[in-house]
């Protein structure tokens, strides 16, 4: 992205949002582009520049928002705890701030895979999410990686925590990936066996 370009854009940019509507079928590039201005931090729009944006933006465009943050963190690789800490985590919590009804069950598995890609910052981003994440479905196909990530032993409180907002009764289809996850918890935090959310969640097995 050429900054000097992108400076002189930047209340076109910001205003933009507001005519979302207007956009047809480049809105999903206009949100997709700015998700990318938006990691950027204070380095291209203010916080408060980019809390605009969020608020003007339609509830539909945080699909298309929300999937980009996870690939920007996922393509970090090795680096995506620091592109976390530095990039993602700030935009994170002003996109957590709009969504009144919390994330659908789509946005709620891309924020898990945003969750697994990290590594010490595992635990943050689980915190961060935890209250607005949808049950998902076919959670064993979809996240075969967190029992094989190490994650569930390493940090077994937030691998429950995260087990628990994303599994429920209604959506689970019984598969081996939550018995071995659970297996694994058990096995790093004995006394987690005990908690009402690990009970639950053995129920479904």
């Amino acid at each position: 992205v050429y900054r000097p370009l992108l400076d002189e854009m930047r209340e076109q940019l910001v205003t933009t949002a507001h005519h979302f509507d207007e956009l047809g079928e480049h809105a999903s590039n206009y949100v997709a582009f700015m998700t990318y201005v938006m990691l950027d931090g204070e380095g291209l729009l203010t916080r408060a520049e980019r809390a605009t944006v969020l608020r003007e933006l339609p509830r539909q465009a945080f699909s298309t928002l929300i999937r980009t943050l996870s690939n920007a963190v996922r393509a970090s690789e090795k680096n995506a705890d620091n592109y976390w800490t530095n990039r993602a985590r700030d935009l994170s919590s002003l996109v957590i701030a709009q969504l009144n009804d919390g994330a659908s069950a789509n946005e709620s598995e891309a924020i898990v895979t945003l969750c697994l890609a990290l590594r010490e910052s595992f635990p943050d981003a689980v915190t961060l999410f935890r209250d607005i994440l949808h049950p998902v479905e076919f959670f064993g196909k979809k996240f075969n990686g967190l029992s094989e990530s190490g994650k569930c032993a390493e940090y077994p409180e937030p691998a429950l925590a995260l087990l628990y907002s994303i599994v429920d009764g209604n959506t689970y289809k019984r598969d081996d990936e939550l018995q071995t996850c659970l297996r694994l918890i058990e096995a790093a935090n004995p006394d987690l066996a005990h908690d009402y959310r690990y009970r639950r969640l053995r129920d479904y097995c």
